[in-house]
């Protein structure tokens, strides 16, 4: 089994990306690799597995 993966939306910009919980970790520290803002965890939710 693979590492967890998060889909993520940005509140601010609307860009939307799949990333692990590693990544998830790291925007939440240093905010949207797209546009700077500020993110939580609350931005992330689990993505569907893929049968």
């Amino acid at each position: 089994m693979g590492p967890e993966l998060y889909e993520f939306e940005c509140p601010h910009c609307h860009e939307r990306t799949v990333v692990d919980s590693q990544v998830l970790t790291e925007l939440v520290s240093t905010g949207c690799v797209f546009c700077g803002a500020t993110v939580s965890e609350s931005d992330f939710e689990p993505a569907n597995p893929t049968p």
